[in-house]
């Protein structure tokens, strides 16, 4: 049985799945820069040694990880190893769902622990510009500027602060509704962190599926719930941590916290505790490799890799 999850393993990092995503997501060489990608698996082996999987193969290809990954369990039924940041690569997230009798494999596009039909996504600079351009955003003039320099002095902002640092939490997101383009937020973002001395590796623009977050029940497909939300991805290096702030466009406002609950039901935030994703494990005979194990598999990925690095 065991042998089973080593060749289950081996024969998933050949797989389509992921030779499709290698070849036409992480390294893709025509169209424009991808963003983000979102990889779905069916899987028996435990999130640890998953993780310490997809780190040996990124070292088998010469693209180390350049950030420690995240476990985060962010949608019902499934579970992540998150914020995965190969060198030079867009940075994705393996999702899976537990299958005791997988190895490591895709999930069916068709579960419906999937993303709207699909198993493997990504998105890259023509998806946010398409997005972006579709949006009637408002002048930031010498008013706007007021309203948003008093949300960065608000209350709200300081508890998104303590929450994006808080041990407790796999992933956070600061949920906002504004009416202005969100790369000016992030210019204000930017100066803010300066003033407390945080340095920002990376910040990348992306979207979200809410209603798959959710499983909302919505029959009212006006529902702005049933959309894709905008998000910044922020990779900080000091601290080390990685957050989002999602943005929903509401030409109302200028700027404000978000006044519903989004994800968790929450309003202002979303935060993913990580009592959640240990009771998600904890419910399943997840399989922890041996070093013996993990080995074996690594071995396989200096075989005739036609991904490695030169």
């Amino acid at each position: 049985m065991r042998e089973n999850l080593v060749r289950g393993a081996i024969d998933y990092f050949r797989s389509e799945q992921w030779t499709d995503f290698m070849s036409n997501h992480l390294l893709r060489q025509t169209g424009g820069e991808v963003y983000h990608i979102h990889i779905y698996t069916d899987t028996c082996i435990h999130p640890e040694s998953l993780s310490e999987l997809i780190t040996r193969y990124f070292d088998a290809i010469n693209r180390p990880l350049l950030r420690r990954t995240d476990p985060t369990a962010n949608r019902p039924d499934v579970a992540a190893v998150h914020s995965i940041h190969p060198l030079g690569c867009p940075h994705f997230e393996v999702i899976f769902r537990y299958n005791e009798n997988e190895a490591l494999c895709a999930m069916p596009p068709e579960a419906p622990e999937s993303e709207h039909g699909h198993n493997l996504l990504s998105w890259d600079r023509e998806c946010m510009n398409d997005i972006l351009t579709k949006i009637p955003f408002q002048v930031v003039g010498p008013r706007e500027d007021e309203e948003i320099k008093e949300y960065f002095m608000s209350r709200f902002w300081k508890a998104a602060l303590e929450g994006i640092v808080n041990p407790n939490y796999g992933h956070f997101h600061v949920n906002l509704e504004i009416n202005f383009d969100p790369k000016i937020l992030e210019l204000y973002v930017r100066q803010e962190f300066a003033k407390i001395g945080w340095t920002i590796d990376k910040i990348v623009p992306a979207i979200f599926d809410m209603k798959s977050l959710t499983r909302l029940k919505i029959t009212d497909e006006n529902d702005k719930r049933n959309n894709y939300v905008g998000k910044l991805n922020f990779n900080l290096s000091h601290p080390h941590v990685m957050f989002d702030i999602a943005w929903m466009f509401n030409p109302d406002v200028t700027i404000r916290p978000a006044q519903e609950g989004w994800i968790f039901g929450t309003k202002y935030f979303d935060a993913w505790p990580m009592g959640n994703y240990d009771k998600f494990i904890a419910a399943n005979d997840y399989k922890k490799l041996t070093e013996e194990e993990l080995d074996a598999i690594s071995a396989s990925f200096y075989e005739d890799n036609p991904y490695v690095r030169k």
